[in-house]
């Protein structure tokens, strides 16, 4: 029956899809908690990829999220020309788990992190927090947590700094002239997704939100005064720009036929559902698509600074940086017929293959 679990969602189509790389799976049977790393490649220094804590229904389901995930850190470190490779991590963790429990289960992810030598760095993801990268801290020097740096390193704030540079320049080609005359529909209200809404709001945009957790949504509603609307009504409301910054695989062929914006700009982490073809979707609606890796970058900057031990103004020059590419690649996608996401995931290519090393 085990064997059948494993094998409802079959891995090895991302394995040679996305041409994988290496594996790592991490089993702690006296904490009852599974890690996995998924180190996508090496070529351009080692991977840093943030430590997603989620529950998942079966390994394989995280299995494959981690994978895709990997793989989108290796678009985005080359998207931004980083000096590292693109990897993730997964932990399966017992539903019902305390504080003392899952502050063991983060050390002994930290020690099987060292039996890595460096060649991934993990950081803070989706369900984990600074205060968590501090417990890893720990037991191994290959996690970015503030006791090492010194520095806070949530990067929350700069992947949020940076979806907004890349609406600002879809802003400015569109001929929209500034946030005031836009909305958008915001698909998520987690620590992404508020520090945006902050941003825009300041900006003048109209900002229509939504989230899974009703809690957050009556926050976001009393501290920004927002219209709130239903998880499955966000696609198609009236908007200018459909902004995903939830969890990944919103954008299927279900959800995409609804979408009434014209554009899509997020921080979500594969937003789209490789199986559905969006690609060709996207195309059929005429719906311009600034890719995640290109436009959630920010967070994946700061990081790589701090690590680095960059001066700040290096962060903010090379994600101020999102709004000069995304400009670019808007205007090659018009000239030369092409969609937004292939003209980024061919720069993305063309910038690893000038590494001239091998994946991992």
């Amino acid at each position: 029956q085990g064997w059948l679990i494993l094998m409802t969602q079959d891995p090895s189509k991302y394995l040679k899809a996305l041409g994988y790389g290496k594996i790592y799976v991490h089993r702690d049977p006296e904490l009852d908690f599974t890690a996995i790393v998924a180190l996508h490649s090496t070529a351009l220094g080692p991977a840093i990829g943030g430590c997603r804590c989620i529950q998942y229904d079966h390994f394989d389901t995280a299995l494959n999220d981690a994978l895709q995930l990997g793989h989108a850190m290796t678009l985005k470190a080359a998207m931004h020309e980083l000096p590292h490779g693109g990897g993730k991590s997964v932990l399966m963790i017992p539903e019902h788990c305390d504080s003392k429990q899952r502050d063991l289960i983060l050390k002994s992810f930290g020690n099987f992190l060292n039996e890595l030598n460096g060649t991934y760095i993990t950081a803070v993801d989706s369900g984990t927090q600074p205060q968590d990268m501090d417990v890893i801290a720990t037991q191994t020097p290959y996690v970015l947590a503030d006791t090492h740096l010194k520095s806070t390193c949530n990067p929350s704030y700069y992947t949020a700094q940076g979806v907004r540079y890349a609406m600002e320049a879809l802003i400015e080609y569109k001929g929209y002239g500034s946030f005031s005359n836009v909305t958008i529909a915001l698909q998520g209200l987690g620590a992404v997704g508020l520090y945006l809404c902050e941003m825009l709001l300041d900006l003048g945009a109209n900002i229509i939100a939504t989230d899974t957790d009703p809690l957050r949504c009556e926050q976001a509603s009393k501290t920004f005064n927002i219209k709130i609307v239903e998880p499955e009504d966000i696609y198609a409301i009236q908007a200018n720009i459909f902004a995903p910054c939830a969890l990944g695989g919103t954008l299927n062929a279900r959800t995409i036929p609804l979408l009434k914006a014209d554009s899509i700009v997020g921080s979500a982490n594969n937003p789209c559902d490789t199986s559905d073809h969006t690609e060709q979707l996207f195309e059929a609606q005429e719906i311009t698509y600034v890719p995640d890796y290109l436009a959630n970058g920010g967070g994946l900057i700061h990081v790589a600074g701090l690590y680095a031990n960059l001066d700040s103004s290096w962060v903010d020059d090379k994600i101020k940086n999102i709004y000069t590419r995304t400009q670019q690649l808007l205007s090659q996608a018009a000239q030369q017929h092409q969609s937004m996401e292939y003209l980024a995931r061919e720069f993305a290519y063309h910038v690893l293959q000038r590494s001239h090393q091998p994946h991992t």
